[in-house]
């Protein structure tokens, strides 16, 4: 990210790559949930949520300024946008 804002997303994939040894054949090889359900956004109610059901996704906005974001700042390495333009979203899987 040092380098600048993020390149456009590649297409996705629709074979494998000829050198590949994964047995599953490419169209079969899909995962699929039958629900999904939203945890209440505070520390409490996610620290519940990963104990009883283990890890949890979180996603946020990615602002301009996030490309530069320093590791040393006073917020402790918790990315709070200052403003700029929208580059896109961001994923993380919180483990524990």
């Amino acid at each position: 990210c040092e380098q600048g804002p993020p390149h456009s997303t590649p297409a996705c994939p629709v074979a494998c790559d000829s050198s590949s040894t994964h047995k599953v054949p490419f169209a079969k090889d899909v995962y699929q949930f039958s629900s999904a359900y939203a945890v209440p956004a505070d520390e409490v109610s996610i620290m519940k949520e990963i104990f009883t059901n283990g890890p949890v996704t979180a996603g946020f906005n990615v602002y301009s300024d996030w490309v530069h974001y320093p590791r040393d700042s006073p917020s402790n390495g918790v990315y709070r946008p200052q403003g700029g333009e929208e580059l896109g979203a961001h994923a993380v899987r919180i483990i524990g």
